[in-house]
């Protein structure tokens, strides 16, 4: 990949991550393709603007079904999901089911608060040398026992503040 080509990626993903939402009723999905060697890696980003936990999970839900169509084993697919305000344990741990990698394709998505987003936004360094961890961690959490998913939720987004905090972003 040329270093132009990933400067420009990650500038589209700081663009979005960027933007400064306000409470709505849209939820956009923004298409980051990083051809890598013979294949690539291709961000989905979710930007839900509802403020409402029952919108986020449909938002979610979205994001995840536009991830799964989009697997075909050219590129890894991977989501970020990011909401105005924290996405309620309940409604992540309902995701987390579907997070679990089905035939082969990981379907794991990094929750983010818009805050957190923009923090991320601001870093200089790689933006996927902290997205990366976040998306080991969403992982992790999907493969928890069902009965355990409440937990795995709080628990993952918990991780990732405290990731986003020691990484010094912002």
């Amino acid at each position: 990949m040329q270093e132009s080509e990933w400067l420009e990626a990650t500038e589209e993903i700081r663009r979005v991550f960027g933007q400064r939402m306000k409470s709505s009723d849209t939820f956009e999905l923004v298409d980051v393709l990083l051809p890598v060697g013979r294949t690539g890696v291709e961000v989905l980003l979710g930007v839900d603007e509802s403020h409402v936990a029952s919108e986020q999970r449909d938002a979610m839900y979205t994001l995840q079904d536009a991830m799964r169509s989009r697997s075909d084993g050219t590129y890894q697919v991977v989501g970020v999901f990011v909401s105005a305000e924290r996405v309620p344990s309940p409604t992540l741990a309902r995701a987390l089911d579907r997070m679990a990698p089905v035939e082969g394709l990981d379907g794991a998505v990094v929750p983010l608060t818009l805050e957190q987003a923009q923090q991320i936004a601001t870093q200089e360094s790689d933006t996927f040398d902290l997205l990366e961890p976040m998306f080991e961690l969403s992982g992790i959490a999907a493969s928890r026992p069902q009965s355990d998913r409440d937990n795995a939720a709080g628990e993952l987004l918990d991780e990732i503040a405290v990731l986003i905090d020691r990484y010094g972003v912002g």
